[in-house]
């Protein structure tokens, strides 16, 4: 009984202290012919930085640390972050825990459905998504960095930081020129239907 009680206490002091927002994908995207297509000769407008991740997936959990320095250098007027759980096994609850345990600093929601990581194409957590909601097109979309070669084999040195250099490239309106990179991690679980 007193352990029910703890745990109903846990879960409406994590439940009142964090941000969840209702999935709202961007409809109409489109893809640019080139990364760099925004930029030349024109500012890049709102941008949401899509981060896909999964509450199981270790490489999820250890980019947590990453992700939110990026959040607290780059956050802005123009640049937001969103945390985006498309599995089917992921939960409210387990959304929540993670946030704790892992101290993210940034807003969650869930996908159930992958509707979100559908209108992308997204297929592994983590993976990112730097879209220009004015524009609707997606500057960036690929690893956070290199610091997986593959799953299982993680770098002792990192030394391509795309999520960071495109957000350097935006912050100082300049074009965007980071390539995309395969993201390495968990796949998404699709709803079977």
């Amino acid at each position: 009984m007193n352990q029910l009680i703890l745990t109903s206490l846990f879960v409406g002091l994590i439940f009142g202290s964090l941000q969840l927002d209702p999935v709202a994908p961007p409809y109409g995207y489109q893809m640019p012919a080139r990364p760099d297509e925004i930029g030349r000769g024109s500012k890049a407008g709102k941008i949401t930085v899509y981060l896909f991740l999964h509450e199981d997936c270790l490489i999820s959990q250890y980019y947590t640390v990453t992700l939110n320095e990026l959040v607290e250098e780059f956050s802005s007027e123009q640049i937001t972050f969103q945390g985006i759980f498309p599995n089917e096994s992921s939960t409210e609850l387990g959304m929540l825990m993670f946030a704790e345990k892992y101290g993210v600093d940034f807003p969650l929601q869930q996908d159930h459905g992958s509707d979100l990581a559908n209108t992308f194409g997204a297929t592994i957590t983590p993976e990112v998504v730097v879209y220009d909601e004015d524009h609707k097109v997606i500057l960036y979309q690929g690893r956070i960095d290199n610091s997986y070669q593959r799953i299982g084999r993680r770098r002792r040195v990192v030394t391509q930081h795309e999520l960071q250099e495109v957000l350097e490239s935006i912050r100082a309106n300049e074009p965007v020129a980071t390539r995309p990179a395969a993201a390495v991690g968990c796949f998404i679980e699709r709803r079977k239907g």
